[in-house]
């Protein structure tokens, strides 16, 4: 499906349909045409299009830009355009036109990411080691950044704190040290999210990034394993593939190292 700025006309060029057996397109009489979001809701509906005289076999549409806005929620959705074609004989055709609508920013701090793509190629300018990240397109990047922020933002994290205090955070005082525990941070509004320690939100981006980079870097490696290859050989290299199970981690180790003091976890023992 193509793909347009959301909150812009749509133009939907040569809506006629094409008749099987002649290949040529069918002249209808009129054509009256509904709108869908990507729920199936009906955003626009019966709208009779006005056919020039004589009617040409290429005819456009336009879907006005009310009609392509996205929710506030929503980083992209999909619209639908059903047109029903009435021919001479009173035969009714329909067929749907479908096309993607997206935000501008494909990155929303605490919907999709912990920071906008400009910050992410800013942070990524000061790490290591991120051979991947740096040899993929925007496309790539964008795509496993929100894939990582899913993985981060489904830890829980405990943060030492001066003052402050969230209905989403959990005040533990105990040892001295005043500290929030934080069960999901997506539900942190954008506020509460900025007074958070300036180093745990660093630290937070730059593990998106890394997390981003050893998604990249390690699909090729998991994929083979799964297949149970052992080894692959291009050219002159040759690659070894360790055939034994390996530990599940939430992230990649890098990610986790930057991560690993801000984590906690509840461990409940018990007797069978």
């Amino acid at each position: 499906m193509d793909s347009f700025i959301a909150n812009q006309k749509v133009t939907l060029v040569n809506i006629l349909p094409i008749d099987n057996n002649t290949q040529h397109h069918i002249i209808p009489i009129s054509i009256v045409a509904k709108v869908f979001d990507g729920e199936g809701s009906q955003i626009l509906s019966d709208i009779s299009i006005t056919l020039p005289n004589p009617i040409k076999e290429t005819l456009d549409f336009v879907v006005d830009n009310v009609y392509n806005q996205l929710l506030p929620e929503k980083i992209k959705d999909v619209r639908k355009v059903r047109f029903y074609y009435t021919k001479s004989d009173g035969t009714v055709l329909f067929s749907d036109n479908k096309y993607i609508i997206e935000a501008e920013e494909q990155l929303i701090t605490l919907v999709n990411s912990f920071m906008n793509y400009d910050m992410a190629e800013l942070i990524a300018d000061d790490l290591s080691d991120i051979e991947m990240w740096q040899s993929s397109d925007d496309k790539q990047k964008i795509s496993t950044l929100k894939s990582a922020f899913n993985k981060i933002a489904g830890l829980r994290f405990r943060v030492k704190y001066d003052n402050a205090y969230s209905t989403y955070w959990n005040k533990d005082n105990t040892g001295g040290d005043l500290a929030y525990y934080i069960d999901d941070i997506t539900l942190l509004s954008i506020e509460e999210f900025e007074k958070l320690p300036q180093k745990f939100i660093y630290a937070l981006r730059a593990a998106q990034i890394l997390q981003a980079n050893g998604i990249m870097d390690g699909s090729i490696v998991e994929e083979r394993r799964n297949e149970g290859i052992i080894s692959e050989t291009i050219g002159e290299s040759k690659m070894f593939f360790n055939s034994r199970p390996v530990l599940k981690m939430p992230l990649c180790n890098s990610a986790m190292e930057l991560l690993s003091k801000y984590l906690y976890k509840n461990v409940s023992i018990g007797r069978a």
